[in-house]
């Protein structure tokens, strides 16, 4: 295996190969014998969406040899309307406090998707994504939010693995919830 680079997604190619990679790990797409075992993403972005969401704050991205192997999405509160999927995460997430205190929009960002190459995965590169995701954003905003299946058990676990906090869950389908999930930055309050 090459070298891994951690970097931002900088150009259309990159969005193109986060495309390819999302593509090849849609639960449509998966296997079902394999699911508990790797995991899957659920939604699936146009190219013209990831681009849109890339700005102001570009994705993260893990990279062999000029290929993009893993990815986290950064996507913003102003594209909550962008993916019918995400509605009811805004919605539950301006009504549960946390520590106390309604999380307000300007605080948080969504971590929009994770997904690694079935090839690369047990390296270490979730863990690494969101370690750069967390230091270059840690200026921006107070907390990482994200919700996983309950059936990604996988993801449920790695999320875990490396801090992320259980904010609420809710039923998503007959047989399986969103748990959302919250990540402190470490940002100073301003």
């Amino acid at each position: 295996m090459k070298k891994l680079v951690y970097t931002r997604a900088n150009e259309i190619k990159d969005l193109e190969q986060i495309k390819q990679l999302q593509e090849e790990n849609l639960l449509a797409n998966v296997p079902d014998e394999t699911i508990p075992l790797q995991g899957f993403v659920t939604c699936s972005h146009t190219l013209e969406l990831l681009e849109k969401m890339n700005h102001p704050h570009p994705h993260f991205i893990a990279k062999s040899n000029g290929q993009v192997v893993g990815y986290t999405l950064v996507m913003e509160c102003q594209f909550q309307n962008d993916i019918p999927e995400l509605k009811d995460l805004f919605t539950k997430i301006s009504s549960v406090p946390y520590k106390g205190e309604k999380i307000k929009q300007k605080d948080y960002f969504i971590m929009g998707q994770v997904c690694v190459d079935s090839a690369y995965r047990g390296k270490g590169i979730f863990r690494k994504l969101y370690q750069e995701m967390k230091s270059k954003m840690s200026n921006h905003y107070r907390f990482i939010i994200t919700e996983v299946s309950s059936k990604n058990i996988r993801s449920v676990n790695a999320h875990e693995a490396i801090g992320f906090q259980r904010l609420l869950s809710y039923p998503y389908r007959e047989d399986e919830e969103w748990i959302v999930y919250l990540l402190e930055t470490n940002m100073q309050d301003s």
